[in-house]
C-alpha cells in the first residue's frame, strides 16, 4: 500500500509538472537602474560552503535543508532584491506551486549542481525561469525547464529533430544548462552574480558591458554594468528567491516538502521504442510516461537515439523485466500499406501521421518517388493508425484555436491531431493552417 501511495504521489507530481507555461513571477514592464551599493556584498567575495556537498547531503533531513547548506551569496541587501522579494510575495502561491511541480525532479537538479561545485542558488534558476514547467517555450524559441535556446543547446549537445528535442528532455537539459553555468561561473573568476546575469543575457553582452565601465574607470560587478532591464531584475529574482528558502518561515511561505533521496531513474532500453509499450511494461499510463520524458515529441523514441526513458523507481524493475522479454518485433509496431494509384508519399505521411522523411528512413527510399504495387512498412503511434472507414477532413485553423479545442469538435485527442499533422502535441498553430482530421 506504501509503495502504491507513493507511486501515485509521483505521477501526479509528475502530471501537474507538464502543465501550461506560466514563467514564474511576472517580469515588471519597466524599471529604473538601481544605483544604490548593496551591502552584505563585494565583488568576487562570497561565502562558500563550509561543508562537503557529500556530507551535507548525508545530514540534510530534506533537500530543502541540503540546499540552505549549499547557499553561498549571504545577505545581499539591495534595493532591487528588495523589489523582488515584494514580488515574489505578492504571488505566494506560486513558489509552493512550483515547489510541487519540482517535487518528482529537484534531486537530480541539487545532486548535479553540487557536482560540478557550483553555488546552490544555480539550482533556483528552473523556478526563475519557467515556475519548473518542463515543456515552458518562450516567444523567443527557448524551451524546456532551463529555456535552452536553439544555439545553446547545439552548443552543448543538446540534439533536435523531428522525434525529439533534447531541451526538453529533463536530464539532458539540466546537464547542457549546469555545464553552461559551470563555464560561466569559472568564465567570470568565480563571480556568481555575473554568471547569472550572462545566462540570461549572454556572455557577450556582458563582456561589454564590463569593457565599457573599464573604459570609463567604473566598476565592473553585477550591480556597476549598464544591463538590459530584464537581467536587471532576473540576478535579484534568484537571490529574492534564496532569501525566501533560506527563510521560509519569516516569509509565510509553505515549501511542499522534497525527500532528499531519487524518486525517478532513468532506464537504457536498448533502441527505439513506442512510448506506450514502454509504458505497459513499466505498469503506467502511457500519457504519465510522456509527462515524464517531453523530450520525445513523437509517439516513440528517436530511431538513433536517444532511448533514455525516465521512469519513477518503483517501475524502473518491471520495465527493464518487460525490456529483456520483449521480441524486437514488439518494440514498435507497424502497419503496411500497398501503394495504389495517385498515392504520393506525401499524401501518406498526412494519411498515417508521419513525416515523409519517416516513410523514407523506413523503407530505405532515397527521394519521394514510389511505385503502384509497392508494399511500405510505416510506424504506428499506439490508437493512431487510420482506418479506411473514417471520413477524412481538411479543417482550416481560426483565431483563438488550439489542437485541444479542435480536438474537441471533432471528437478525437489533440494527441491524434497532432500525430496525423505531423506536429509536436504541444505546437502552436496559427490561423490559416490546414489540418487533416480523421472524424
Amino acid at each position: 500500500m506504501a509503495a502504491l501511495m507513493q507511486l501515485t504521489w509521483l505521477l501526479t507530481m509528475a502530471a501537474i509538472a507538464s502543465g501550461c507555461a506560466t514563467l514564474g513571477v511576472p517580469a515588471p514592464q519597466d524599471e529604473a537602474k538601481a544605483v544604490d551599493t548593496p551591502s552584505g556584498y563585494s565583488a568576487g567575495m562570497f561565502t562558500p560552503p563550509t561543508r562537503d556537498p557529500h556530507q551535507r547531503s548525508a545530514q540534510a533531513r530534506d533537500l530543502w535543508q541540503r540546499l540552505r547548506q549549499g547557499f553561498e551569496i549571504k545577505d545581499v541587501q539591495h534595493s532591487s532584491v528588495e523589489r523582488e522579494l515584494a514580488r515574489w510575495m505578492s504571488w505566494p502561491a506560486t513558489i509552493n506551486e512550483a515547489s510541487v511541480r519540482a517535487g518528482p525532479f529537484f534531486y537530480h537538479v541539487v545532486e548535479e549542481t553540487e557536482r560540478r561545485s557550483l553555488p546552490a542558488e544555480f539550482a533556483l534558476v528552473p523556478f526563475v525561469e519557467t515556475g519548473f514547467h518542463l515543456t515552458a517555450r518562450s516567444h523567443r524559441n527557448a524551451v524546456g525547464l532551463w529555456q535552452i535556446m536553439p544555439a545553446t543547446g547545439q552548443r552543448f549537445g543538446l540534439g533536435r529533430n523531428w522525434w525529439y528535442d533534447g531541451r526538453q528532455d529533463f536530464l539532458a537539459s539540466t546537464n547542457a544548462a549546469l555545464e553552461y553555468l559551470s563555464y560561466l561561473y569559472q568564465r567570470f573568476d568565480g563571480d556568481p552574480l555575473l554568471a547569472l546575469a550572462a545566462y540570461n543575457a549572454g556572455e557577450g553582452r556582458i563582456d561589454a558591458a564590463r569593457t565599457q565601465n573599464r573604459n570609463k574607470g567604473r566598476g565592473q560587478d553585477f550591480w556597476s554594468l549598464s544591463l538590459p532591464s530584464e537581467t536587471r531584475s532576473y540576478v535579484p529574482r534568484v537571490l529574492a528567491l534564496a532569501q525566501i528558502i533560506d527563510q521560509p518561515e519569516r516569509y509565510g511561505v509553505q515549501l511542499a516538502p522534497i525527500a532528499n533521496r531519487p524518486v525517478l531513474v532513468s532506464v537504457e532500453t536498448g533502441g527505439q521504442i513506442e512510448l506506450a509499450v514502454a509504458a505497459e511494461l513499466a505498469e503506467l499510463d502511457a500519457d504519465q510516461l510522456r509527462m515524464l520524458n517531453p523530450g520525445y515529441l513523437r509517439w516513440a523514441t528517436a530511431p538513433e537515439g536517444p532511448h533514455l526513458l525516465i521512469v519513477p523507481e518503483l517501475s524502473a524493475q518491471a520495465l527493464q523485466a518487460g525490456l529483456e522479454a520483449l521480441p524486437t518485433s514488439s518494440r514498435v509496431r507497424w502497419d503496411s500499406h500497398r501503394v495504389a494509384r495517385g498515392d504520393t508519399l506525401w499524401d501518406l505521411s498526412r494519411h498515417y501521421g508521419v513525416s515523409t522523411a519517416v516513410l523514407r528512413q523506413t523503407n530505405g527510399l532515397r527521394g519521394d518517388r514510389i511505385r503502384v504495387g509497392q508494399t511500405l512498412l510505416v510506424p504506428r503511434g499506439p490508437g493512431e493508425a487510420v482506418g479506411t472507414d473514417k471520413s477524412k477532413q481538411i479543417y482550416v485553423v481560426r483565431r483563438g484555436d488550439s489542437l485541444w479545442s479542435i480536438a474537441r469538435r471533432f471528437g478525437v485527442s489533440h494527441r491524434q491531431i497532432a500525430t496525423w499533422n505531423g506536429l509536436r502535441v504541444n505546437a502552436t498553430i496559427r490561423p490559416g493552417k490546414r489540418l487533416l482530421i480523421w472524424a
